[in-house]
């Protein structure tokens, strides 16, 4: 841990020292603040030592306390489904019993089915993004309809069920309308997806050591659906004039060379590649390692991973995964791929409008290379049929 977030959190300290933007508190209190809880979304039963991302993650988030609040719906709605997730969960006595019910009996009566729980199934597929989203929009959906929300991870759910963020097409339901409108991936990514210790630990040592000096944290997602379609070159292009153009990261300075004078540079930038190739963090590296910027800025640039290809189901690079996301959403600035679910899972934690990369298929160029998503909230796929 650093020495300015350490001072923060042991002392009650504010050395207002590079981007720790940790809060004053003391680590051995046992009592939650408004903040720690993320403005009533957490309850404070929870052991600590169970889930420490649970009372440490607000000191890492973009801007804490969080411009975006929950709303007062949303919360009654969350503490009303703890409830009922309780009396009819797995394990629970009703559950033991209603499960039987539906098991042995092909036709149920009304006032039989009045008297059991609702439960509804997942059974994620595909990649950690797409799992993340589509849990998000069906507990979204359990929520709405009274049902206890039962997941299933298993190699056989990867030949069925969702993948999708499809709350969208929720907006065409009119007696969910008004509901949905307080309630977003943002709130609900914050709710649902809290790291385990495990994961927390990878997240926290990787901020500590690469990110924490950093003025501002710039995270770039690059994701290409077709390797070979589509060159390096054209995907590196594709990034550079996007984040030029929009001076997003600062121009090199093609005229002179870096000097020591400006490795000492107070102003400090740090990149962070997601990306499945390390050339596409390896080549923005040497672009800044050896010549200035024009603004005069330190750039350094980091990839915490590039297995050149997914492995699904693998627990190990799917915890990698989880824990490139969540360091993305702590970026200021963030740039991905358009229909890449690991980015829209990533803008959604952080509650970041990022700037889309248009999908690149073959040796293509496009004008503008980007542009700043309009909303918060991840994209649908395919328009719904109305």
């Amino acid at each position: 841990m650093s020495k300015a977030l350490q001072g923060k959190i042991q002392n009650g300290k504010d050395p207002n020292e590079g981007r720790s933007r940790a809060k004053n508190i003391n680590a051995s209190e046992l009592e939650y603040d408004k903040e720690q809880l993320f403005d009533g979304l957490l309850t404070s039963g929870l052991d600590q030592a169970s889930c420490i991302s649970k009372v440490q993650s607000h000191l890492y988030c973009k801007a804490s306390p969080s411009p975006h609040k929950p709303s007062p719906y949303l919360i009654s709605k969350l503490r009303s489904y703890e409830k009922l997730h309780k009396w009819c969960g797995t394990n629970s006595r009703d559950y033991n019993i209603n499960v039987k019910k539906i098991v042995h009996s092909k036709i149920i009566n009304r006032a039989a089915a009045a008297s059991m729980c609702k439960y509804l199934v997942l059974k994620p597929c595909n990649g950690l993004g797409n799992q993340m989203i589509t849990t998000a929009a069906t507990f979204l959906y359990a929520i709405l309809t009274d049902r206890v929300l039962l997941i299933r991870f298993d190699k056989e759910s990867m030949a069925y069920s969702s993948d999708q963020y499809f709350v969208p097409s929720l907006f065409m339901n009119p007696s969910f309308n008004l509901e949905i409108t307080k309630m977003f991936l943002y709130h609900l990514g914050r709710y649902l997806f809290l790291p385990s210790n495990e994961a927390w630990k990878l997240i926290r040592r990787f901020y500590e050591t690469y990110l924490a000096k950093a003025d501002e944290m710039i995270g770039f997602q690059i994701r290409v659906f077709i390797p070979d379609s589509v060159p390096q070159q054209a995907t590196m292009d594709l990034v550079l004039s996007c984040t030029l153009k929009n001076k997003l990261h600062p121009k090199i300075d093609t005229q002179n060379s870096v000097s020591s004078s400006t490795r000492k540079s107070k102003t400090v930038k740090v990149v962070l590649v997601a990306s499945l190739y390390p050339e596409n963090g390896e080549n923005l590296k040497a672009m800044y390692l050896n010549k200035p910027t024009v603004s005069g800025e330190l750039i350094e640039v980091y990839q915490l991973r590039h297995e050149e290809h997914q492995n699904f189901g693998d627990n190990k690079n799917s915890m990698k995964a989880w824990t490139e996301m969540y360091l993305l959403s702590l970026s200021d600035v963030l740039v991905t791929t358009s229909l890449s679910t690991f980015g829209y899972a990533a803008q959604g934690l952080g509650g970041l409008k990022p700037w889309l990369l248009y999908k690149l298929t073959n040796n293509e160029t496009h004008f503008p290379a980007c542009e700043q998503d309009l909303s918060l909230q991840p994209c649908y796929h395919v328009p719904p049929k109305h």
